[in-house]
């Protein structure tokens, strides 16, 4: 049996406080006088969820996961979705009024239909805000289990992907457009083998500082000239520098690590309850400038973290129940 490595718990902690960090800027995205500090920042923790993807692929390929478990774990993803999603349907309902909730149903029913289009399975693009990545991950993990079984080789599994994805971005399938939002699926696949590799061969881990020094500065530089090619050759090599760093490095900081494991993807799926709760406060208030002030956006981010993690046993104990209901229903 694999020992756990703590580091790569630890990394799914700060991964899911970049995400917490994305959605509270959110709104100053749209300015113009951002300061150069803040746009590095910024492209940094647009690294977090191919970290999320690469952490999953990874623990997948030291287990040498088998198509029972994958399924398995598809399952328990599609009920963490529906129920994330219904989470979220409840809490817009109580912040919206009657017209605006029936308005957001009718967008929300056209999206579910829409995901059995062929271009909505690219993109991912469906679910609660930022829980595309879910449904990245369910439309993934039958695509990962093809691929297992069609190359023996980890590296062909990772290179097939790639060729995959790229094809997608410079829109040589037939009726797909250029793909410049979250990417779904094929971002999703990508760094899941990217991670099931890694996992695989667990080698060359010496040169893992100097590649993600190379490849982060390659990367800003990248994203700052929209080299979206180049962007992406560069997201790879950080990507890979950080888990070859973790499988090299087991931090000694037990109670950083726990955290992450605890509370890294639950953070990733509630934290938006506490930002829609900010952000109905200062429509109320009327105080839309508040942005403006760099203390009070610090204090959001620590404040809806904070809330996210103490909310976390509330949202465990209702996707528990929600399973169980489902799998009387359903599974």
């Amino acid at each position: 049996m694999t020992k756990r490595n703590s580091t790569l718990d630890a990394m799914k902690l700060v991964a899911a406080f970049a995400v917490v960090f994305i959605h509270v800027v959110a709104p100053l995205d749209t300015r113009t006088n951002l300061s150069p500090l803040y746009m590095v920042l910024r492209y940094a923790v647009t690294l977090a969820v191919p970290v999320f993807f690469s952490i999953t692929g990874l623990l997948w390929g030291q287990k040498n996961v088998t198509s029972h478990y994958l399924i398995k774990l598809l399952r328990k993803t599609i009920v963490l979705m529906i129920g994330s999603n219904v989470m979220y349907f409840i809490i817009k309902f109580l912040f919206s009024s009657l017209k605006a909730f029936q308005q957001q149903s009718y967008e929300n029913l056209f999206k579910f239909l829409n995901v059995l289009t062929w271009r909505t399975f690219l993109e991912g693009d469906f679910a609660a805000v930022h829980l595309w990545y879910l449904m990245a991950l369910i439309l993934a993990i039958p695509a990962f289990i093809v691929l297992k079984a069609v190359f023996k080789s980890s590296s062909l599994m990772f290179w097939t992907s790639l060729i995959f994805y790229v094809i997608v971005q410079i829109g040589w399938l037939p009726g797909i457009k250029l793909i410049s939002t979250y990417g779904g699926l094929p971002e999703a696949l990508l760094f899941l083998t990217l991670g099931y590799h890694i996992g695989q061969t667990s080698g060359k881990r010496n040169s893992a500082l100097t590649q993600i020094v190379v490849g982060f500065f390659g990367f800003l530089v990248t994203a700052f000239f929209t080299q979206k090619v180049l962007n992406l050759t560069f997201e790879l090599i950080v990507v890979a520098g950080l888990l070859r760093l973790a499988l090299n490095w087991n931090i000694k900081n037990v109670k950083l690590a726990e955290m992450g494991r605890k509370y890294g993807l639950t953070i990733y799926i509630t934290h938006y309850v506490w930002i829609l709760v900010f952000h109905h406060a200062i429509q109320i208030l009327k105080v839309s400038r508040a942005y403006d002030n760099p203390i009070f956006v610090s204090a959001m981010f620590i404040s809806v973290v904070v809330l996210s993690i103490w909310s976390a046993p509330v949202f465990n104990l209702y996707i528990e129940k929600f399973s169980n209901i489902s799998s009387k229903l359903f599974f």
